[in-house]
């Protein structure tokens, strides 16, 4: 039997559970994927730099340079999601799938997937989900 599986992301986190359901027809999660990109929030001289000084703030102070890069590494990071949501849903078995994503986000990650998996997509929620404990992500889907 195809199941249910959940994607909960945010800019930094990424979980991929499957909805597992026992004879009694109680739900469950079991987590296939998680993992957190510590990086991403890092300031730019923290990031791109390996000693203190290459990259300093008075470089990037007061002009577009900081900003541009944090749109760009933001840009980056939602098409990688998008790319690794299509990945992990063509590998597993499916019925259909829920997402979650912050609001500020999710329209950008559903543009980018393919038609299929967009169709397949039962419930979506712009939600931050991505620290929400394992045992109340299940609540928040059966709201919808």
């Amino acid at each position: 039997m195809d199941s249910v599986l959940i994607v909960i992301v945010d800019l930094q986190h990424f979980k991929l559970f499957e909805v597992e359901q026992d004879p009694l027809n109680r739900k469950s999660l079991e987590i296939i994927k998680s993992s957190k990109n510590l990086d991403f929030y890092l300031k730019a001289d923290e990031k791109y730099s390996d000693r203190k000084g290459n990259f300093t703030s008075a470089q990037s102070s007061g002009s577009n340079e900081n900003q541009n890069l944090k749109l760009e590494e933001e840009r980056r990071r939602i098409q990688e999601i998008a790319n690794k949501i299509s990945d992990l849903l063509s590998r597993y078995n499916h019925k259909s799938w829920y997402f979650a994503a912050p609001e500020a986000i999710n329209n950008q990650i559903v543009e980018l997937l393919d038609e299929k998996n967009i169709k397949n997509m039962a419930i979506n929620l712009k939600l931050n989900l991505a620290n929400t404990p394992n045992n109340q992500i299940l609540e928040h889907f059966s709201k919808k």
